[in-house]
This record gives C-alpha cells, sequence and structure tokens, in this order.
C-alpha cells in the first residue's frame, strides 16, 4: 500500500529505489504497531472533526432562525398598481412586544431596497387591499409573517417606490390590530367575578396578565384578541372558563319585585344587625385597650353606613368594592389596609354611635367625608393588576386627600390671617 503511495505521489523518475525501499520498509514498521495506536489515531483526529462539523451544522440551523425573506412586487393595470409588500422570518421568543418590534425594522424599507427587490409586470385582474400579520409559534421558535396589498392611481415607477417607502414604515398600533397569533402549546386563564375578567395567559417563558370589564363572553373573547393576537374562533377552544355570574331563570316582573323587596329587607337587618354587634365589640375592646381581631378589621365601612343609614347606599358600596376588589388585590394593598384598620376601628365606633343619637353631627361628617368618597371612586375607573399600579394610585389619591383636607384649608387659614393684620392705606 505504501509503494503503491509512493508511485502515485512520485510521478518522476527521480526518485531513486533505495528511496523506495527505505520508504516501504518505514511503513512497514509504521503497520505493525499495535491496533490501540490505530484506534488512537481515529479518536484523535476523525471523532473532533466529527464534532466541528455537528457543531457547524447547529450554528448554521441558528443563524437559519434569523433567515428574512422579502417579496415585494407591483401589478400594473391602466393607471392603477396594486403593490404587495410581504415578510417572513424567525424567532426563538414568543414575546409578543420583541416580535412587533422586528416585525417594524424587517418591514420597513429604504428606497434603495425597494429599488433593489421590486418586481414589476402588467397583469389583468382584480385588485384588492389587504393587511396581516400572522404568527405561528412551535415550540417556543415563532415564524412571523406579514402581508401588506394596498393600491395607487399611478403606474409611475418613481411615485411607486416613494409609496412603497411611505407604506413600508409600520407603526405598533398598525400591527397589533391585525396581528393573529397561534401557538401550539398555551394555558389561557379566564375568572368572571364582579362583573370584571381577569385573565392569565401562559406560553414558553412568557405570562401575560390583564383585566377586561365585562362579564359577557363575546366582549371577553374580543378583549383577548386585542390583547394576545389569538384568533377569536380558537379562543373558546383552548380557556378554562369560570364564572360566578349566576344566570337568574325568568320570571316575572311581580315575583321579582317580591324577592327584590325581600332581600333588601333581609340585608338591611343583617347588616345593621351585624354592624351593631362589631361596633359594640369594638368599642369594648378599644375601651379595654385591646387590639381588634381580624373579623372586625375587615368588617364594613362603620362611619359611612353611619352617615347614609344603610350599608345598601350606593356610597357604602362603592367602598366596599374598592376594598375588596381593588386594594386587597395586591401585597402593598392588604399591608396598608391591616395599618389604617387598626387605626379607624380605634375611633369609627364611637362617631358611627354619635352619628346615629345626632342628626345633625351626621349631617355634618356627611359633608366632611363626601370629598374623600369622591377621590376614593377614581379607583372604580382603572384597572390594578400590579403591586406598581397601586403604589401609584394609592399614594396619588392620599395625597390628593392630603391637599384637600390639610394643605388647602391651611393655606385658606394663611390667607386670612395675613389679611387680617394688614393695615389698610390711608
Amino acid at each position: 500500500m505504501c509503494y503503491a503511495t509512493i508511485k502515485l505521489l512520485g510521478n518522476n523518475e527521480s526518485i531513486t529505489l533505495v528511496q523506495e525501499i527505505l520508504f516501504t520498509r518505514f511503513c512497514k514498521q509504521l503497520l505493525s504497531y499495535s491496533d490501540i495506536f490505530v484506534v488512537s489515531l481515529i479518536l484523535l483526529f476523525v471523532f473532533p472533526l466529527q464534532l466541528v462539523s455537528a457543531q457547524d451544522i447547529e450554528n448554521q440551523n441558528e443563524n437559519s432562525v434569523d433567515d428574512l425573506t422579502r417579496i415585494l412586487s407591483a401589478d400594473t393595470v391602466g393607471e392603477q398598481t396594486q403593490i404587495e409588500i410581504k415578510t417572513t422570518f424567525s424567532m426563538d421568543t414568543t414575546y409578543k412586544d420583541e416580535m412587533i418590534d422586528e416585525i417594524i425594522n424587517n418591514f420597513s424599507l429604504t428606497r434603495e431596497d425597494a429599488e433593489t427587490i421590486l418586481q414589476s409586470e402588467t397583469v389583468e385582474t382584480e385588485f384588492e387591499e389587504k393587511f396581516e400579520t400572522m404568527i405561528t409559534s412551535k415550540q417556543c421558535i415563532s415564524q412571523i409573517t406579514t402581508d401588506l396589498v394596498f393600491i395607487i392611481d399611478t403606474n409611475d415607477k418613481e411615485k411607486i417606490l416613494d409609496e412603497i417607502v411611505t407604506h413600508s414604515q409600520l407603526t405598533n398600533r398598525q400591527i397589533k390590530q391585525v396581528l393573529e397569533f397561534e401557538i401550539d402549546e398555551i394555558d389561557l386563564n379566564v375568572r368572571v367575578q364582579s362583573g370584571k375578567a381577569r385573565i392569565v395567559a401562559e406560553y414558553c417563558d412568557v405570562k401575560d396578565r390583564f383585566v377586561i370589564n365585562s362579564s359577557d363572553e363575546s366582549e371577553i373573547i374580543s378583549g383577548i384578541k386585542s390583547n394576545t393576537g389569538l384568533r377569536e374562533y380558537k379562543i373558546p377552544l383552548i380557556w378554562n372558563f369560570v364564572t360566578d355570574v349566576v344566570i337568574p331563570e325568568k320570571k316575572t316582573v311581580l315575583e321579582e319585585q317580591k324577592e327584590q323587596a325581600l332581600k333588601y329587607g333581609e340585608e338591611m337587618f343583617s347588616n345593621a344587625e351585624q354592624q351593631m354587634k362589631k361596633a359594640e365589640s369594638a368599642q369594648q375592646l378599644v375601651t379595654e385597650g385591646g387590639e381588634l381581631p381580624p373579623s372586625l378589621t375587615s368588617g364594613g365601612c362603620l362611619i359611612a353606613t353611619a352617615t347614609y343609614g344603610t350599608e345598601l347606599a350606593p356610597q357604602v358600596q362603592m367602598l366596599r368594592e374598592i376594598r375588596d376588589n381593588s386594594v386587597l388585590g395586591t401585597q402593598s394593598g392588604a399591608a396598608f389596609m391591616s395599618t389604617f384598620n387598626s387605626f379607624y376601628y380605634s375611633f369609627s365606633p364611637a362617631v358611627a354611635d354619635l352619628e346615629r343619637q345626632n342628626p345633625m353631627f351626621r349631617e355634618i361628617v356627611r359633608v366632611a367625608i363626601t370629598p374623600m368618597i369622591s377621590t376614593l371612586a377614581i379607583l372604580n375607573y382603572v384597572d390594578i393588576d400590579s403591586e406598581y399600579e397601586m403604589l401609584g394610585y394609592g399614594i396619588g389619591v392620599i395625597m390628593l386627600n392630603a391637599g384637600m383636607y390639610l394643605i388647602l384649608p391651611a393655606l385658606v387659614m394663611f390667607r386670612l390671617a395675613k389679611l387680617k393684620h394688614t393695615k389698610p392705606v390711608t
């Protein structure tokens, strides 16, 4: 085998016979070594090459994830031109905001790009406009396709290029309006409570939370579509839907009025009895110097109830909803309520009792708490889904009340005092 090799390599006649003999002996000696030497050579040279090749293939696959394909065409009929801009690429992420940013970057064209890839032809077809963005995610790898078709009343190439550049500058809002998102593995949980739908969408490493102010299924589906991009017809097929809304049976008007009257009377009596017991217990505990139990600190608004005469008053109901649905839904809100209740229930039973005994005092309290209730009503019109939002809105409401109850009266008193000490000019 070595001899043949030297014949092939040395095709000229300058190689001497002695050289051939020596080289042959060297080859025989080399081949006489143990199998271990041969195996070692294989492991040292062949196997690393295989690893390098495998790594190169893997790198190529990773690079292919970001491959971008652009299609730009202009079809002309008479004085009209239909232009289509289409991009397709992949990303190893399922974060919608990141994908939207990449859509904007890849879809945006310069005049040079447009002129380079533009394909023009004259066709006989019916023109129609469209704009769609489709994301298909499998195993957390997202394939994104954006297709825009629009019509302009010109066949001039320069004007066509200008329109292409203009229409390719997409915005975040434009994409969200048409975005359709399909993902192979997603957990979509919907819970409807107190007229609000709380949605949690989990897929890959994304956990998206948001609230929809409706208990109607069609409105909830539309809201999920707007927030996630999921196709509307697929949402009911994949969601875990839980609701506390009870659909009543159809009854006559008279039956409904009777039931409402009975329910109203029962609730008034029950709530009044409970609040009186809580007030008496709280007052006794405070007098004795003890701490209020959680059952008392998480009760109703004693002062507001005494002011408006019933727990069913709209103002009292609003305060309860704000506490239960907004404030207690976060850790910071719950901590604030715990501290506030310890202070509030130290004097509220006595104030509420005095209101029931003195109608004039009750009217004074009503006037005093009306601005505070108005400011707290702000929390009923915002969605609080995080600690940051709770802290932001909470601090804002507290500062607003401090301004009305402390700063404003102080300024008025200061102004009056200044006017009092100001001597008239003679």
